[in-house]
């Protein structure tokens, strides 16, 4: 039986949980209001990471955002990509798992409303990859998600991240912090002199996967390697390897942030720069986003970046 006491209390949360609502209610109109402040996307592509919650609540939810991001894109005459990643567990474990296989069409994204609103749009194209596939829509979507599956190397040049950096595109985050940065494994599986070995000594690793005609193939993948390291720039724990990061990328990648919705969302305009930033910092500071807080190369950098106050997430 519900009392009058509990009853006053219910009534009151109901009352201020509206009022949250109401407040933070975000239009399509104002999210493609926001996107405007990035960089003109003719001819480009805009690799976007995503988080609904984070961005207030949204006029038809994940599918009004996804719908309004790709008439922003592709009215410009630009290509639209997010990650679709699908893992159990890990990356190692999910390719040596005896039971997993990737089904292209099928297999659902990993990544969020948003993502796996993306995957599903009429004309969008994914690539074979059994852990970390890529949806694209646009000019350039079949162009980078063709040959991810050709490469053991998940981040290599023909992967669609290899690709964005090969196009200069935008690489951004919207709704999340900087903690999702798949970006960063392109400096890894791009050159040979990486300060740290990051993969399994059994990579690549043979995983079943069905292409878009259903036929059956086997696809090779290095494996990150859990074990090679202690903390990563994704890791719950590695919030001061993120400000780090991000001092960094502000002073030498011209990272942005912008409101967006409720929330906020970064990026580069041009991955380039975001590349050649990591790739000079792990050859001449040996700093990478493994660096742990207590080593002489997070030191290093931190009394160089982070003389200033900054509030990054």
């Amino acid at each position: 039986m519900i009392t009058h006491k509990i009853y006053k209390h219910l009534k009151g949360v109901m009352r201020r949980t509206s009022h949250a609502m109401n407040a933070s209610r975000v239009s399509l109109d104002q999210i493609k209001d926001n996107l405007s402040v990035l960089p003109p996307l003719k001819g480009r592509i805009l690799f976007a990471h995503s988080g609904l919650k984070s961005l207030g609540y949204v006029e038809r939810g994940a599918q009004g955002f996804t719908e309004t991001l790709c008439e922003y894109v592709l009215d410009q005459g630009g290509t639209l990509a997010m990650p679709a990643f699908t893992m159990q567990g890990s990356m190692t474990s999910t390719l040596r798992s005896q039971d997993w296989i990737f089904d292209v069409m099928k297999t659902p994204s990993h990544m969020g409303a948003i993502s796996e609103c993306f995957r599903c749009m009429p004309g969008v194209e994914r690539s074979l990859h059994p852990t970390h596939s890529v949806c694209a829509l646009g000019e350039k979507a079949r162009w980078l998600t063709e040959d991810h599956h050709t490469d053991v190397k998940a981040f290599g040049s023909v992967s669609p991240l290899g690709k964005l950096l090969q196009d200069n595109g935008v690489y951004a985050g919207m709704g999340v912090s900087i903690r999702p940065f798949t970006f960063a494994h392109v400096v890894e599986d791009m050159i040979s002199d990486f300060p740290l070995n990051v993969y399994t000594a059994d990579s690549p690793i043979s995983c079943k996967v069905y292409d878009k005609t259903g036929a059956n193939l086997t696809v090779k993948s290095n494996a990150l390697e859990k074990e090679a390291y202690k903390i990563r720039i994704d890791h719950p724990q590695a919030q001061a390897l993120r400000e780090v990061w991000a001092a960094v990328f502000r002073a030498e990648a011209d990272l942005t942030y912008a409101p967006l919705g409720s929330g906020e969302m970064w990026f580069f305009p041009e991955v380039q720069k975001c590349y050649d930033t990591m790739l000079r910092q792990a050859r001449v500071n040996r700093f990478t986003i493994y660096s742990e807080e207590n080593s002489i190369f997070f030191k290093n950098v931190h009394s160089t970046y982070m003389k200033k106050k900054h509030f990054y997430e």
